[in-house]
């Protein structure tokens, strides 16, 4: 299919899939929780396409322009391969040749440009808020994203200990106890090397606004910083985290997962589990103190999806393509109202590959 691209798709399919392919966008971009990640992700990255802005071009392409891109993109291309299983090296390595010589192909310039690199925040607090595309929806998403820098496996392995020690504590406080969402967590962020720590709440707007649940956020951390974030605590979630990465491979798909992951990162270490494991046993109360602390107190960014605070209950979610996705970025006192200057103002890290 690689090979014969051009003479096996038809106009009738090219506009079929087209169609297909703005409606997928289009539905991707209505829902708060997809948006609220790809705002971040686009100010966060170097490079970065965002499905509503696909969403408003694909309309525009042509055949043509689809059929020369795959040619242009086939006559020159990287390849990494990983194979795992009842295969010896000589069928392996038959299978290679036997797709090299279909793609007929060359490799890469040497000056081709293809990672991705991480945008590094300014210090201080930094919070973009726009209206949901979907005003017949309540649904306010916010992200509070607090950004280290570029990491390595031993920080890699506290930021673990730390997601560990608050993932359940946070959504006690702020799902059950407060009630802000139904649906509130926390994750480590690893963009292309750069580490980070966000937490993610997904209320109503007709029940809170975006600033009560930053405020609500903040106000978690200081407690647990104050009341929560003891020697004990930490021991028992370096201890649970170690037993996790010794666990053995339960199947195949795991094991062949985990070192896929290893190429596409072009890092490489296929022993990272262990590696981790020897720098968790390392690891206690101050060493995660002198990573959160100011993890939390020196560069954030909060974005914020606002859901529609009247929404119509006879209004259905917006399902068809009528309109081009244009964002409405609020403005005002602390807030980023035009994210693309500020992000032209961004320096990006140097790539960063984490191996040591």
């Amino acid at each position: 299919r690689l090979v014969s691209f051009k003479q096996d798709t038809s106009k009738e399919m090219f506009l079929a899939v087209l169609e297909q392919q703005r409606k997928n966008y289009h539905n991707h971009t209505i829902k708060a929780k997809r948006l609220v990640r790809d705002v971040r992700l686009e100010l966060l990255q170097d490079v970065y396409y965002a499905p509503h802005d696909k969403h408003n071009m694909v309309r525009n392409l042509t055949l043509e322009q689809v059929t020369d891109f795959a040619e242009q993109f086939l006559s020159k291309v990287h390849i990494q391969g990983l194979v795992q299983g009842n295969m010896t090296v000589e069928q392996v390595k038959g299978v290679d040749n036997m797709l090299r010589s279909q793609l007929k192909c060359s490799p890469l310039p040497p000056n081709s440009v293809t990672d991705i690199r991480c945008n590094g925040l300014p210090a201080g607090s930094w919070t973009v808020r726009l209206d949901s595309l979907d005003r017949g929806d309540a649904n306010t998403l916010v992200t509070n994203y607090y950004q280290s820098g570029p990491g390595t496996i031993r920080e890699h392995a506290v930021m673990e200990t730390i997601v560990l020690l608050m993932e359940e504590p946070i959504f006690d406080t702020l799902r059950t106890q407060e009630q802000l969402g139904y649906a509130v967590n926390m994750t480590l962020r690893n963009t292309y090397g750069v580490f980070g720590l966000s937490v993610t709440v997904n209320t109503q707007a007709t029940k809170f606004t975006a600033d009560h649940v930053d405020q609500r956020i903040e106000k978690f951390f200081q407690e647990f910083l104050a009341d929560h974030l003891t020697e004990e605590a930490v021991a028992e979630a370096v201890s649970s985290l170690i037993k996790l990465k010794l666990r053995a491979d339960v199947t195949l798909e795991e094991e062949v997962s985990r070192n896929w992951q290893e190429i596409m990162s072009k890092e490489y270490v296929f022993n990272r589990s262990e590696r981790e494991v020897a720098f968790l046993k390392e690891i206690g109360l101050e060493e995660v103190k002198s990573v959160l602390i100011p993890l939390l107190a020196t560069r954030k960014l909060s974005v914020q999806v606002v859901g529609s605070d009247n929404p119509d209950p006879a209004q259905e979610t917006i399902t068809m393509d009528t309109k081009e996705a244009k964002l409405k970025y609020h403005t005002g006192e602390k807030l980023v109202g035009e994210p693309g200057t500020w992000k032209k103002e961004l320096v990006a890290h140097p790539l960063v590959f984490v191996t040591e």
